[in-house]
């Protein structure tokens, strides 16, 4: 028997690359739309007839149309998740439009067009804004209160992915702060500041203690497979973060235990809010005048706002549909141990 075919967009990036590998341990074949590289571990699953690869760039509708247009024709793909975007807190507006909305546009489209049944679209828990939270659930309205683009656009994707399917056609997933083995985009940052930094620093009245909202990857990946089995998740928003709350000091603490074990008795220091405020602002003007993907240095200006709010989302719609399908969510300690076996 054939087996149930899913798109994977962004199948190359972090999310991306756990989600075809996680519906392929399912039994399922990944498309994976690729616009650059290729991941190395992909050479084995395409031998195995577990994968195919196609190239295109979703920022290009028309490329899209034609490469899906030649593979649909025989291939009947059942799901897009759609993971690729641009991750970043700092850079040009019309980079993030660009990616993290036209890109989305042209997939609805193609949805439409070749009639594939659902989407699973990967946003973020930075669509409720950047403030302090307790236990903020899904009902939460979606606010973008830094004037940031990587929200902004996170929130017009939904809102058009509402405006022109169904409900039973998506499902829209939240992942907070993914961490876990090979993550390049949050992960790489921590260590390089844990690095230079003579001390951990905080900013404002938490001290450190404010909840750092982690969501570890096959947490999220196991969520997206859910989405696209479970037909009771049509329509609905997931908030995918750990059961575990972690302050951001312990956080730091945690990857210094696990990556750089020789800054285990580094200082914990706080300072006034307004300075981190000025380094931010100068860090982020400098950094978007270039369009950097990453700040120029730590912390950005919406990224000193990340950690220093307490961003405490409930995950009790993920938790719910986990143990409807009697699926196991990883533990901080079993992620931790994973983390250092990766490392060895």
């Amino acid at each position: 028997m054939d087996k149930k075919r899913v798109l994977i967009t962004g199948a190359s990036g972090f999310i991306g690359k756990n989600c075809a590998k996680e519906f392929i341990k399912r039994g399922w074949k990944v498309v994976s739309l690729i616009h650059k590289k290729v991941p190395e571990e992909f050479k084995k699953f395409r031998k195995n007839n577990e994968m195919d690869l196609i190239y295109g760039d979703i920022e290009s509708r028309e490329g899209l149309i034609a490469v899906l247009e030649h593979y649909v024709n025989k291939k009947q793909i059942k799901a897009v998740v759609h993971c690729a975007g641009r991750a970043s807190d700092i850079g040009h507006n019309r980079e993030f439009q660009k990616t993290n909305y036209n890109g989305l546009k042209n997939i609805v489209e193609c949805l439409e067009r070749f009639s594939i049944d659902k989407l699973i679209f990967i946003s973020t828990t930075d669509v409720y804004g950047i403030k302090d939270f307790e236990n903020a659930d899904e009902t939460e309205a979606l606010e973008n209160n830094l004037k940031n683009p990587y929200p902004e656009y996170k929130i017009k994707a939904e809102a058009y992915i509402r405006s022109k399917l169904q409900k039973n056609r998506y499902v829209i997933i939240r992942p907070a702060a993914v961490w876990g083995p090979d993550d390049r985009t949050i992960l790489p940052r921590v260590i390089k500041y844990l690095n230079s930094s003579p001390f951990i620093i905080h900013f404002g009245k938490w001290r450190g203690q404010n909840r750092w909202p982690l969501a570890y990857i096959e947490n999220v990946s196991r969520m997206i497979y859910l989405a696209v089995k479970d037909e009771d998740a049509l329509g609905e928003s997931f908030n995918i973060i750990d059961r575990e709350k972690t302050g951001i000091d312990e956080y730091y603490r945690m990857i210094i235990d696990i990556f750089i074990p020789k800054r285990s008795n580094i200082k914990s220091v706080t300072l006034p809010f307004i300075l981190g405020w000025f380094a931010g602002t100068i860090s982020s003007l400098i950094s978007n005048i270039f369009n950097m993907m990453y700040p120029i240095y730590e912390p950005s200006f919406y990224g000193l706002f990340s950690v220093s709010k307490n961003l405490d989302f409930s995950s009790k719609k993920m938790e719910d549909i986990f143990q409807k399908n009697n699926e196991n969510i990883v533990t901080r300690k079993q992620a931790v141990l994973l983390m250092k076996q990766h490392c060895v």
